[in-house]
C-alpha cells in the first residue's frame, strides 16, 4: 500500500514589535535591555546604547527614554560587547555579553563621573544574569554544548530530552519512519510547534515535525514548556525554537566521521548466544564551512551531513518440516541526507536581509505497525518510506527608530512522504 502526501505552505509574518519598556524578544532572535543611572541612582535621559556583534561587526544603537530604560530587539543570538554613553559621564563598556535566541538579556548600568574621554570597563558576568520580561518554563541548549555533545543518531530533536520534562513520543504517521517527536509533560508530540529561524517546521497533514538539520548547522536551541507568548503560541505541547548559524567576518569550518560497526559492538545481555551478531553498521559524515562574503557587510554558511546505515530487524521464519518458528532477521537500510545553506547582508545601518534554504532527503526500512492481517515478527512488518523536505526562507529586519523594529518574513514548505512497495527482489528474512 502507498501513501502520499504533498503540501505548500507559504506565510508572511510582519509585526511591529519591542515596547521600550518591556525589551520584547521574538522567536529566533533575543533582546538586550536595561535601566541607566548617574552615581546617585537618578535616571540617565537620552544616553546613548551601541551594541556591537563580536562575529561580524554589527552594530546597532538606540537611546535611554524618558524613563532612562533602553532596549534594543530583534538582535541575532551571539556575543557583543555594549557601549554606553552620555555627556559628562565615563563610557561604561560591557565586554562578551552572550545573547541567546528566545531570550532578553537584562543590562543596567550605573555611569560614573569622570573626565573627557575615560572608559569604564565592566565584566559582563557581573550584570543581570535573569530574565526579568519573560516568564517562560524553558530549557536553552547553546552552541557550545550542541557542538559537544554526542547524539545518537544526530537528529537536532533529540537535544530536546537533555531538557527535564521532556521525552521522545510517538510519530502518529506510518510515512515517516525517520522522524523524532517531542512529548513535554506527558503531552502528544504532535501537539507542539517547531519553528528553525522563525518559519514554520511541522507537518500540517498530521502533526509532528518536518525536515531533519544538519546538527552542524544549529546555533541555539531552546524549548518551552508553559507560558509561552502569542507569538509562538499555536501549540498544546511545548515550543521549540531553533535558530541556524550564520557566517563570520573569519572563515571557519568543521568537518567529521563517525563510525559504528557490528564487529566493535558488544552483545545485548539478553541475546541468544547461539546465534550471530546481528548486522548493524552506520556511518556518518559531514561537515560546515562558512565565512564573509564581504567583512561587516555579508556572510555566508553552509552544512552537509550524511548517513548510511545497514541494520536488520527481528523477524521469524516458520520450519515447516519440524513445525517451528526460526529467529531470524531482515534487512533494513537507512539512506539520511541533509543540507542547509544560509546568507545574511547588512543592507544598510537599519536594514538586514537573511535567506536560508534547507534540503532533507531520507529512505529508510523500519519495523511497520502491526495489523489483524499482518502476522508479528514477519518481514511482512518491514516499511519502505521515502521523505523529501524543502525549506526556504527570507527574512527582512528594519530598524524604524529607537523603539521600533519591524520583522517580514516569507517562508515555504514543500514535503512529500511515500511508501513504496518492496520490489520482487527483496532479501528474504535470513538468519544473521
Amino acid at each position: 500500500m502507498s501513501y502520499r502526501f504533498r503540501a505548500r505552505a507559504l506565510s508572511v509574518l510582519i509585526a511591529a514589535t519591542l515596547l521600550a519598556a518591556s525589551g520584547f524578544a521574538q522567536v529566533p532572535v533575543g533582546s538586550i535591555n536595561g535601566i541607566v543611572t548617574d552615581p546617585k541612582d537618578a535616571i540617565v535621559i537620552g544616553g546613548h546604547v551601541t551594541a556591537v556583534s563580536a562575529a561580524q561587526g554589527v552594530s546597532r544603537d538606540t537611546v535611554t527614554n524618558g524613563n532612562g530604560l533602553y532596549a534594543l530587539s530583534d538582535l541575532p543570538p551571539g556575543n557583543y560587547d555594549l557601549r554606553i554613553e552620555q555627556a559628562g559621564f565615563a563610557v561604561s563598556e560591557f565586554k562578551g555579553v552572550v545573547l541567546e535566541a528566545g531570550l532578553s538579556r537584562t543590562i543596567d548600568a550605573r555611569l560614573a563621573i569622570a573626565h573627557a574621554g575615560a572608559t569604564v570597563e565592566v565584566s559582563a558576568a557581573s550584570a543581570a544574569t535573569v530574565d526579568v520580561t519573560q516568564s517562560m518554563i524553558q530549557g536553552q541548549i547553546t552552541s557550545q554544548t550542541i557542538q559537544n555533545i554526542p547524539l545518537n543518531g544526530r537528529n537536532f530533536l533529540e537535544l530536546a530530552y537533555l531538557v527535564p520534562g521532556n521525552r521522545p513520543a510517538p510519530t502518529f504517521d506510518p510515512t515517516k519512519t525517520n522522524t523524532l517527536e517531542v512529548s513535554s509533560a506527558g503531552g502528544f508530540g504532535r501537539g507542539g510547534n517547531i519553528t528553525v529561524d522563525g518559519g514554520d517546521n511541522n507537518d500540517e497533514v498530521v502533526g509532528g515535525t518536518l525536515s531533519n538539520f544538519p546538527e552542524d548547522s544549529i546555533q541555539e536551541f531552546q524549548i518551552a514548556t508553559s507560558r509561552f507568548t502569542s507569538e509562538v503560541g499555536r501549540s498544546g505541547n511545548s515550543i521549540i525554537n531553533i535558530v541556524t548559524k550564520s557566517g563570520t567576518n573569519t572563515l571557519h569550518g568543521s568537518a567529521f566521521l563517525f563510525e559504528r560497526n557490528r564487529n566493535l559492538q558488544a552483545l545485548p545481555a539478553t541475546f541468544d548466544r547461539d546465534l550471530p551478531t546481528p548486522r548493524f553498521d552506520r556511518e556518518q559524515l559531514g561537515g560546515s564551512v562558512g565565512g564573509p562574503v564581504k567583512n561587516d557587510k555579508a556572510w555566508w554558511f553552509s552544512s552537509f551531513e550524511f548517513r548510511d546505515q545497514n541494520a536488520a530487524l527481528q523477524t521469524g521464519a516458520r520450519d515447516f518440516t519440524t513445525d517451528t518458528i526460526l529467529n531470524a532477521s531482515a534487512p533494513a537500510p537507512l539512506r539520511d541526507a541533509l543540507l542547509s545553506n544560509r546568507i545574511d547582508v547588512q543592507l544598510s545601518p537599519h536594514n538586514s536581509l537573511m535567506g536560508r534554504y534547507s534540503f532533507n532527503r531520507s529512505t529508510d526500512t523500519a519495523e511497520a505497525t502491526p495489523s489483524q492481517t499482518t502476522p508479528a515478527f514477519t518481514a511482512s512488518e518491514r516499511q519502505n518510506s521515502l521523505n523529501r523536505f524543502n525549506s526556504a526562507i527570507l527574512g527582512l529586519t528594519t530598524v524604524l527608530g529607537p523603539t521600533r523594529v519591524n520583522n517580514l518574513t516569507l517562508h515555504y514548505d514543500n514535503f512529500y512522504n511515500d511508501i513504496p512497495p518492496f520490489a520482487d527482489d527483496t532479501p528474504r528474512p535470513i538468519r544473521v
